[in-house]
């Protein structure tokens, strides 16, 4: 039997007795899903009671545990073990589901569920990303799933950019997600999703009852600072273990710097980055892997580029680059979420036009500027936290 973790911290005793079930253990903010569901339980428990439930892949960290209390009522988590991982992973093979419920399936959470559920008081259970969606079989109280993005488009576009070897794989995977996404809908009393661009990929004939819940951005932590020199002319951050990622650096290397006349300095900062990753480090560039402060790759560069070739969902990158000030250049995939105005950012599909958007910036320093306030001023007015839990808290509370 795997070792069961839990706190029961001191917190408010008004609103509402909010359960949060998650695969991931919510902190550090170094993944987006992280990141959405660390600023909702945030906010949330300033107004209800949150129980944190959570599976990870290894015991947290004492500081990681210390930061959650500071924002719930209760915390559980449950560790994976790797023998169960390939025994549930058979399980779902043989059962045509998505192989990354396996992957994240904990039966002694499922087993225990029930009763933490009860003890806490639970009057509605939170769901984040349809992999946790298995634990919400057969409870008899509120349900609300997250689907956060579409994972199944995610990995359809994972499949289009393998190699042949995985090609199999990922098209399994992507087809039983689209099915399974379709599938637990009808399961829940209510659903939420980041965007209306993934509401629309979901394959079911309800999914506009599906509701919008967005990202926001911490305003007060991504903020501008001018006192710090600007030794690179071009940052991308991200998780760089991640393909849409992983893919983006490679586009950026690899495509789009060669059509360059000059030759700007590039950071690739980021968590875990992968040896395709690092093996783009040269005189030029520059992989810095993990920061203790991500702002710092923000404030030490002039403008901001996520060339996403693949993904779904919201870029939190470009907000949190918007909200420092810096001027972003992306590709339509990444802003059709995004929706920012041409005005507040620069847009390009192919390796020339994302080149002529960096050139056209790095010759005009005043547009750099210009740009950098009109999209700080737009993700201030569209994304605060605040403005994008709202809905959230009338969906939980029914």
């Amino acid at each position: 039997m795997p070792k069961i973790f839990g706190f029961i911290l001191q917190g408010n005793t008004r609103g509402m007795k909010i359960s949060v079930i998650l695969s991931r253990f919510p902190y550090p903010l170094e993944k987006g899903d992280k990141l959405r569901i660390y600023h909702q339980i945030r906010l949330l428990q300033k107004e209800h009671q949150v129980q944190i439930i959570a599976v990870t892949e290894s015991k947290p960290e004492p500081e990681h545990i210390q930061e959650l209390e500071k924002i719930s009522s209760e915390i559980h988590f449950y560790p994976l073990q790797k023998s169960n991982q390939i025994w549930q992973l058979f399980q779902a093979f043989f059962k045509g589901l998505p192989l990354q419920l396996g992957y994240f399936f904990q039966p002694q959470l499922f087993k225990d569920l029930p009763k933490l559920l009860k003890e806490f008081g639970t009057e509605t259970a939170y769901f984040q990303l349809p992999r946790t969606a298995p634990y919400a079989r057969d409870l008899k109280i509120r349900k609300v799933i997250d689907y956060q993005d579409t994972f199944s488009q995610g990995m359809y576009r994972q499949y289009k950019k393998s190699n042949l070897l995985l090609k199999p794989l990922l098209w399994m995977e992507y087809k039983r997600m689209q099915r399974y996404e379709a599938k637990i809908l009808d399961r829940f009393d209510a659903s939420t999703i980041i965007s209306e661009q993934d509401r629309e990929l979901i394959q079911h004939p309800k999914r506009d009852q599906i509701k919008i819940v967005r990202n926001g951005v911490d305003f007060e932590f991504f903020h501008p600072n001018p006192r710090i020199e600007k030794s690179f002319d071009l940052v991308f951050v991200g998780n760089m273990s991640y393909p849409p990622n992983i893919l983006a650096a490679e586009f950026l290397v690899n495509e789009i710097l060669p059509k360059l006349k000059s030759e700007p300095k590039v950071l690739i900062a980021g968590a875990n980055p992968h040896k395709r990753v690092e093996k783009l480090s040269s005189h030029q560039v520059v992989i810095s892997g993990w920061l203790d402060d991500i702002r710092e790759a923000y404030w030490k560069s002039k403008i901001f580029i996520a060339p996403m070739k693949i993904g779904t969902g919201l870029q939190n990158k470009l907000l949190e680059a918007m909200s420092i000030g810096l001027p972003c250049i992306t590709t339509p995939l990444a802003n059709n979420a995004l929706q920012a105005p041409k005005s507040s950012i620069s847009i390009g599909e192919s390796s020339d036009e994302l080149a002529q958007a960096i050139e056209k910036l790095l010759q005009n320093p005043n547009q750099i500027k210009h740009q950098g306030e009109l999209g700080r001023k737009f993700v201030h007015q569209e994304f605060s936290w605040e403005a994008a839990i709202k809905p959230l808290n009338e969906i939980l509370q029914g």
